[in-house]
């Protein structure tokens, strides 16, 4: 499988299922994530495409926390949360029948025990059933594209944390001003 970076601020939901389409359906290097630079190759073969269609904040907090940094010393960290709702589109399709025939197998990954590993390890949840599922299948050249689109939501948690100074470090006035406006 891909490495997927371990903080949650470099990572994103679509290229942890690439990575996990890729190992569950065995396509290695045939699952990509949508309007990147990618070519299709020329043979019967499935390709999946993974995109990022919309989000939805439903919740968001602020705290603080005191944690000590790599000399022991204190330090004051913000710690900004919010959780979304990622709506989530995968494509699979082939020149062939196996498109139609193993279209099934991505509900399972999405299910599996991997997808479960990863979502424990990066914060977050698949909707248990797609919002939609479609034929998108249409004729292109001289022949039938046999393609089928899922959407589907994540749950996710994004945590971003800044080292801030503590209440009784800050300067008032602030530097360079001459006097403090409150309610201005």
């Amino acid at each position: 499988m891909r490495e997927i970076p371990s903080t949650m601020a470099e990572w994103e939901t679509m290229k942890v299922l690439v990575g996990l389409l890729e190992e569950q359906l065995d396509l290695k290097g045939r699952v990509v994530l949508y309007n990147q630079q990618w070519e299709i190759p020329d043979d019967d073969g499935i390709m999946i495409e993974v995109s990022f269609m919309g989000e939805k904040p439903f919740g968001q907090g602020t705290h603080y926390e005191t944690v000590k940094d790599k000399y022991g010393n204190d330090q004051f960290q913000e710690v900004n949360e919010q959780m979304t709702q990622e709506a989530i589109g995968i494509t699979i399709y082939s020149k062939s029948g196996a498109a139609r025939a193993r279209r099934h197998e991505i509900l399972a990954a999405l299910q599996s025990t991997a997808a479960q590993q990863l979502a424990e390890k990066y914060g977050f949840r698949f909707g248990f059933l797609p919002t939609s599922f479609v034929d998108a299948s249409e004729t292109e050249g001289s022949g039938r594209l046999n393609k089928y689109a899922y959407s589907f939501n994540v749950l996710r948690a994004h945590v971003v944390r800044r080292v801030i100074d503590y209440f009784d470090k800050f300067t008032l006035p602030p530097t360079g001003s001459k006097t403090l406006l409150v309610n201005p």
